[in-house]
């Protein structure tokens, strides 16, 4: 440790009353995530995240300590500190991001696992984009790990990959605070407010290093991408072809290799930074919030088309910056009397294809997310088409698209303003932040209620349901929609049981057969048999369907197709039954044994009871397969996983 402090003795007594800090803060938290999760970034085993793909709820990350203090989503992968100072990856490391060697099974990558190679460095934050990863020391050193041909590890010219932590010796001077990750290129701010770029740096999202402040291939190509966007004949297939062409084009065009300061900003003291998929934004400490890079989407929030860093047209006083992939958020001091000192707003600008704004009105420039305007947020985070806010009463907020269940709120359904994560209401939220199409959220468990993987595989695990609370996980939304359903789960078990004990009492005896018992005739077995697995499964769903759990897929999906396989069971021991009390009644006698009712009346009459309840049952069954198939395909989305083409810049198109 101390080789890479100037005073060793200070530094450890330091480091000591900082991790003494975090343990008291960050005793007993919790890692909960939700969104798309066909890279693995979840970190949710297949047996909880249906298919190893999506939650569409607020879900517990297992085999994570239970002190994490911070949390980083990338594009397709996650990050966590602990108090410890160690770092944890899970999810997509095709490009080496999640630091676990070169030889890690894929099978594996969606399990959180200790990065390797950082045993010598506490870490205190952690940060990722859609090909690297990046950690801060307590002592401001910078390590970057994955692979990126756009010189984004910073760590000198031709370098392109780092299998295992490595730190950025140009800024060993520096004490870095924050870093920011885009597509190819990256910021990092300093504590004294300072700001390095490197990385790919077309379209002067650098500013001025190096002298690159011209157009790269995509921007020339905005308007060809914006014509692909609003035809809507085009396919997908043509404006991914479109990209991918400027991508190779792109090649040949300038790289920093290595960190640099910013030159427009020397003598200027910053706040905050933040990265767009291709712009970069920049708050000074005197207000006043630079924007730069590609502006396709209006998302540098200016009139101006000029290249470098010049001012974004806002009215407001930002106190923080947030991107997503082409659009950008920024929380504002609100300067209403009305208004408290410390009351705040977000504000919006940029591409609006999915409602990620929040807002209606111009999308190039900034302006209020009314709907949040009586709350107060302190963080803000951006996805590819999606947003999620975390106010001073940690209550988390989201809105945008709800694909893959992006939102949390248990459907694929878009939301064009901010709604209530109500999950989390009774949760102490200390983090929310989003990747590209997953969100990860950091609390503090709820009466200290350490969650367990077993507990979480068993309750469809959302937070709300392991801690109990009532008002976050009713079915549908209230206890009478749960309670009817219950009820009508109900009426099958019994309806079952008349059926069982009409037949099971059945037996007659006559000149013509002697004795006759239902078990004399295979159908009737077949059908008592029926009738008693079916009262069995009516009565365990009818339990598991009264209980305060959330409405996840899986539990959609497992409703829907048992509630088909049951009807099918019995609806063909019923037809069977069926066909020979008809043959008893009207049957040839020559052939089968028709007319015999005549002399086993008692027997007939008693079958066609129980077939006459049985076919009660099918209707019910029927009706419970409306309901569970409707409450499936209206809420979720097929369990199909993306085609994975190995390019971020694809996903992209993809909402």
């Amino acid at each position: 440790m101390s080789r890479f402090m100037t005073n060793p003795k200070k530094g450890l007594t330091n480091l000591t009353t900082i991790l003494a800090e975090n343990q008291k803060r960050y005793k007993s938290t919790t890692v909960l995530t939700f969104g798309d999760g066909s890279n693995g970034a979840l970190g949710l085993p297949t047996s909880v995240s249906v298919m190893g793909l999506d939650s569409y709820e607020p879900t517990c990350v297992p085999g994570l300590p239970g002190d994490i203090s911070a949390v980083a989503a990338g594009h397709y992968h996650s990050l966590a500190v602990s108090c410890q100072g160690q770092v944890w990856a899970w999810g997509r490391n095709n490009e080496g991001q999640l630091g676990r060697g070169a030889h890690s099974p894929r099978e594996t990558w969606y399990e959180p696992k200790q990065v390797e190679g950082l045993d010598q460095v506490a870490v205190q934050n952690a940060f990722a984009s859609g090909v690297i990863s990046a950690a801060v020391g307590v002592d401001g050193s910078l390590w970057v790990w994955g692979k990126s041909k756009r010189g984004q590890l910073g760590l000198g010219k031709g370098i392109t990959e780092a299998i295992v932590p490595s730190r950025i010796e140009v800024l060993a001077d520096e004490e870095i605070a924050k870093v920011s990750l885009g597509w190819g290129h990256a910021l990092a701010l300093t504590k004294d407010g300072k700001v390095f770029g490197w990385g790919y740096s077309a379209d002067g999202r650098l500013g001025r290093i190096g002298d690159t402040q011209e157009d790269s291939s995509l921007e020339a190509r905005a308007g060809m991408l914006k014509l692909t966007e609003e035809n809507k004949s085009s396919t997908l297939e043509t404006a991914e072809k479109l990209v991918l062409e400027a991508m190779e084009k792109e090649k040949d065009m300038p790289i920093v290799w290595e960190p640099c300061l910013i030159e427009e900003l020397r003598g200027i003291k910053v706040t905050d930074v933040a990265c767009g998929l291709d712009h970069s934004l920049i708050l000074c400490s005197d207000g006043t919030l630079l924007s730069s890079g590609s502006n396709i989407y209006g998302q540098l929030g200016r009139s101006t088309q000029d290249l470098g860093l010049l001012p974004v047209d806002i009215n407001f006083h930002p106190i923080s910056v947030a991107s997503g992939l082409g659009h950008s958020l920024a929380i504002c001091k609100n300067l209403s009397e009305e208004k408290s000192d410390d009351a705040t707003n977000i504000v919006s600008w940029g591409w609006n294809a999915s409602s990620q704004l929040g807002r209606e009105g111009p999308e190039n420039l900034p302006e209020i997310v009314e709907a949040l305007a009586e709350e107060t947020p302190v963080s803000v985070s951006g996805g590819r088409v999606h947003s999620i806010a975390l106010t001073s009463k940690g209550e988390v907020w989201v809105w945008g698209c709800g694909r893959n269940g992006r939102l949390g709120l248990g459907s694929s359904t878009d939301e064009a303003e901010p709604v209530l994560l109500d999950t989390l209401e009774d949760m102490n939220v200390l983090q929310a932040v989003s990747g590209f199409d997953h969100n990860l959220v950091l609390g503090k468990n709820w009466e200290g209620l350490v969650i367990s993987l077993s507990e979480g595989m068993e309750s469809s695990p959302s937070v709300a349901a392991a801690r109990g609370d009532k008002n976050g996980v009713e079915e549908n939304g209230s206890n009478s929609m749960r309670t009817a359903e219950s009820m009508l789960r109900l009426l099958p078990m019994s309806l079952c049981i008349v059926s069982l004990v009409l037949m099971l009492t059945n037996s007659q005896s006559s000149d013509d057969f002697g004795l006759l018992s239902y078990s004399d005739v295979g159908v009737f077995r077949y059908l008592v048999q029926a009738s008693g697995v079916c009262a069995g499964y009516s009565l365990l769903s009818a339990l598991v369907s009264a209980l305060p759990r959330p409405s996840t897929m899986s539990r959609a999906w497992t409703f829907f197709l048992l509630d088909q396989v049951f009807m099918y069971i019995i609806l063909v021991a019923g037809a069977a039954s069926t066909e020979v009390v008809y043959l008893a009644y009207n049957g040839d006698a020559a052939i089968t044994w028709g007319g015999d009712c005549g002399s086993l009346g008692m027997f007939c009459h008693k079958a066609a009871a129980s077939l006459a309840t049985t076919f009660a049952v099918v209707i019910c069954y029927a009706v419970l397969s409306l309901i569970s198939s409707y409450r499936l395909f209206s809420r979720y989305d097929a369990p199909i996983g993306y085609t994975n083409k190995g390019i971020d810049m694809s996903a992209v198109f993809h909402t």
